[in-house]
């Protein structure tokens, strides 16, 4: 059992995945906790830590444009997708993914004087295409999860009444395992609830009179933070676990 959780974070940690969401946790976690720290000094040490991992990831993502590039040639123009809605919100939330990364390049270049221009205005560019990104994410799962719950729905009806007729629609959504359904409505609350979390932070960093833009606090948003990044690193861990179990 040791071995098998060794092996699970050793292949994690193997990863440019895996190490953006440790980081992303320590450095949310630290800066809750920043927040409720009773002293000082330790507060500044965990608002460094916090500062340093932030500035590491962005720099990481400075590689990320052609892996981004190369998921949004996969999925193409969505034709797999089941409904035109969810091709739509497919298409728009690639399309914001693609474009964040070249404006956090150049804002990133402007802060650190290799370019000649302001960066306030390139990071709120970039923080709108994220927000715009996570925004679909949401619809997109909340609209996952009305299907989802449609099928459950239509599974305890054929539990209360098997006599009842079905439709050759009904029929096929009748073969997927009721447990199948309910880990999967589960995965979609999870996912609302980890982009609705990074939604709150992105609009917090927008300029100040957006909404609550500028008005939380570190705590706030190492809480908001902290909640997005145990759920990412907990998918991470789901995907994996398959791999190293015996």
């Amino acid at each position: 059992m040791a071995s098998n959780k060794l092996r699970l974070i050793t292949s994690i940690l193997q990863t440019s995945g895996g190490k953006d969401k440790v980081m992303r946790i320590i450095s949310y976690g630290s800066l809750l906790l920043s927040g409720v720290a009773r002293s000082s000094t330790n507060s500044k040490k965990l608002l460094t830590i916090s500062g340093l991992l932030s500035s590491c990831r962005t720099v990481l993502r400075l590689f990320d444009d052609l892996p981004m590039l190369a998921y949004s040639l996969s999925y193409g123009w969505g034709t797999q997708e089941k409904s035109l809605w969810l091709r739509a919100l497919g298409l728009l939330n690639n399309l914001c993914d693609q474009v964040f990364f070249p404006l956090e390049h150049i804002a990133w270049a402007a802060d650190n004087k290799l370019i000649n221009t302001s960066s306030s205005r390139w990071w709120t560019l970039s923080l709108i295409a994220w927000a715009l990104s996570l925004a679909f994410n949401i619809l997109r799962s909340l609209t996952l999860l009305v299907e989802l719950m449609k099928r459950l729905r239509k599974h305890h009806i054929q539990m209360e009444d098997p006599t009842r007729e079905q439709s050759s629609q009904d029929s096929s959504s009748e073969k997927q395992p009721v447990s199948h359904l309910q880990t999967a409505a589960k995965t979609q609350v999870l996912e609302v609830i980890k982009n609705v979390a990074d939604l709150c932070n992105a609009v917090h960093w927008l300029p100040s009179g957006f909404l609550w833009g500028g008005l939380f606090s570190n705590t706030t948003v190492g809480f908001f933070g902290t909640i997005s990044s145990v759920l990412l690193l907990r998918n991470i861990i789901l995907q994996m676990q398959t791999n190293v179990a015996v």
